[in-house]
C-alpha cells in the first residue's frame, strides 16, 4: 500500500462502471474507507437520480461527503476548450503514432499514452480497417485530451489516497497513468478489483504469489474441479462465451486440425502492455500470422471470437 501523509485524503470512482458494477463495487469501497479513515468520496460524474433511490445507494452517499469532479454547468465549455487543444497537438499525433513508435517507446508514462490513443482509434474503426484512419485518430485525441485535463484538474485540486477505475483501457488508461503516481489504484475486471503498482501493469488474470495461488487450490477439490470444466466445456456453465461456442456444429473437423482462433479486434489488447511482445495489437499479430502461413502446406482453419457478434464485428474481414 502506497504510504500517504496527508491522512484526510480521498477516494475518487471514475464513471465507466454501469449502473449494476455500482450497485457491487460501492460495499467494497464501503469497506476499504471505513478500514482507512476515509471520509470523501470523489466521483467523476454524478450519479443517476434511478441509483439514487436505491437504499442502499442512499445510505452510502449520505455516510460520505460526496463531491463530483464534472460539472454539468462548465460542460459545454470546457468540450470547446479540449477541442481547441486537440487541433493544437493532433500534427504531433499523427505523424509520430504507429506500432513501432508503441512499441520502442521507453517513457513509461508516454507508452501509456500512446497504448490509449491507439487503442481508443482502433476501437471506432470499421471491419477490417488495418490502422486507424485519420477522423478516428482525431476523435481519439479528443477524448485522450478530455480525460488527460480532468484528471490532472483532479490532482491539482484533491489529495487522492486512493482511487477506483472501472477500465484501464482506452481513454480510461489516462486515470491510471496519472494516478497511479501520486495514489493507490485498484482497477476493476470480471468482477474483482486489482492494485496496479506505479511503474508496471498487473493483470487481473495473473497470480504470482504462490501462497495465495496454494490457498486457492486447497479450497477446491478434484471434484469441484472436474464438474466446473464438464458443464462449461458442455455449454451448461456460467461463462456465456463456452455456452454461445458450443452451439456451433463443429461435427465435420477433422480430428487432427490447426485453428487459428481470432481476437475481438476492437476489443482492447492493452489491459495488461507487455514491454517485451512481438506484436503490437491483435491486428498486428493476425497479419503477420497470415503472412507466415501463405508458405505452410498444412491445412488451416479460422475461427472467429464468439462473442465478436455482440461487438457487431466481422472478424474475418481483418485477415
Amino acid at each position: 500500500m502506497k504510504e500517504l501523509k496527508n491522512l484526510n485524503n480521498k477516494v475518487f470512482v471514475d464513471s465507466g462502471f454501469i449502473e449494476s458494477q455500482i450497485l457491487w463495487i460501492l460495499p467494497i469501497i464501503d469497506g476499504y474507507c471505513t478500514k482507512l479513515g476515509l471520509k470523501k468520496i470523489i466521483f467523476q460524474k454524478e450519479l443517476s437520480s434511478k441509483l439514487k433511490k436505491n437504499i442502499y445507494v442512499k445510505n452510502f452517499l449520505n455516510k460520505y461527503e460526496i463531491e463530483y469532479l464534472e460539472k454539468k454547468k462548465f460542460k459545454f465549455i470546457y468540450k470547446i476548450f479540449i477541442l481547441l487543444i486537440t487541433a493544437t497537438i493532433f500534427p504531433y499525433y499523427f505523424f509520430i503514432l504507429n506500432r513501432k513508435t508503441i512499441l520502442k517507446e521507453k517513457n513509461w508514462f508516454k507508452s501509456q499514452v500512446f497504448h490509449a490513443l491507439w487503442d481508443t482509434s482502433l476501437s471506432l474503426g470499421r471491419d477490417g480497417d488495418l490502422k486507424p484512419s485519420l477522423i478516428n485518430l482525431f476523435k481519439s485525441s479528443y477524448l485522450i485530451n478530455y480525460n488527460l485535463i480532468l484528471v490532472f484538474k483532479l490532482k491539482k485540486k484533491y489529495s487522492i489516497h486512493s482511487s477506483f477505475l472501472s477500465h484501464s483501457v482506452y481513454q480510461g488508461r489516462i486515470f491510471l497513468a496519472v494516478l497511479r503516481k501520486c495514489s493507490n489504484v485498484f482497477c476493476q475486471s470480471a468482477f474483482n478489483f486489482y492494485k496496479q503498482p506505479e511503474n508496471f501493469d498487473e493483470s487481473w488474470s495473473i497470480l504470482k504469489d504462490e501462497k495465495n495461488m496454494n490457498k486457492i487450490l486447497s479450497e477446491i477439490s478434484d471434484e469441484q474441479a472436474e464438474k466446473y470444466w464438464n458443464r462449461r466445456l458442455s455449454g451448461k456453465g456460467k461463462v456465456y462465451e463456452s455456452n454461445i461456442i458450443n452451439k456451433f456444429d463443429n461435427k465435420n473437423l477433422e480430428a487432427d486440425i490447426n485453428v487459428i482462433m481470432l481476437h475481438v479486434f476492437r476489443d482492447s489488447s492493452f489491459n495488461f502492455i507487455d514491454n517485451k511482445r512481438i506484436f503490437c495489437d491483435y491486428i498486428d499479430w493476425i497479419y503477420n500470422t497470415i503472412k507466415i502461413l501463405k508458405s505452410s502446406e498444412e491445412k488451416w482453419y479460422i475461427r472467429p471470437h464468439p462473442f465478436s457478434f455482440r461487438w457487431g464485428e466481422k472478424s474475418i474481414k481483418f485477415c
